[in-house]
């Protein structure tokens, strides 16, 4: 074999591709639209952002009166395996009136990655004003 084509095919094998731009990148979806609502308040819950340390949640929470929404106690399930996650509130809602919330969810995502674990349910444990706290299932998808 001539000393071109083995050079060739050495330095051929070594090309290095281009990283995937944004739209290309594996990221958790919701699998249908997420919203809760319960007596003065309504919720709807968007993934703004999704890495290699875990979910960014938000909330927009809107009332119909004077409300309180809290939640109490955030997670990711995973099957059986379960990783807890923050909290938010107790947001103050008078009259009618909208606010957002930020809820991040950390976990390592790289490991649920590889052991192709890719769909999950964020569950939210909700308390809307003088109402028992209720579990807010999410279903995400990550592809």
């Amino acid at each position: 074999m001539p000393v071109r084509a083995l050079l060739l095919l050495v330095f051929g094998a070594c090309v290095v591709t281009r990283p995937p731009d944004f739209a290309e990148r594996p990221r958790w979806r919701l699998t249908a639209p997420a919203s809760y609502g319960a007596d003065c308040a309504q919720a709807d819950a968007f993934i703004r952002k999704s890495g290699k340390t875990g979910i960014g949640l938000a909330l927009r929470v809107r009332s119909s009166a004077d409300c309180t929404f809290t939640v109490t106690a955030a997670r990711i399930v995973f099957g059986r395996r379960v990783v807890p996650g923050g909290a938010v509130g107790p947001l103050a809602l008078p009259g009618r009136s909208q606010l957002y919330a930020w809820l991040p969810i950390k976990f390592d995502n790289d490991a649920v990655w590889n052991d192709d674990r890719n769909d999950a349910t964020i569950e939210l444990d909700v308390a809307v004003a003088a109402q028992p706290t209720a579990t807010w299932k999410i279903p995400v998808h990550q592809q």
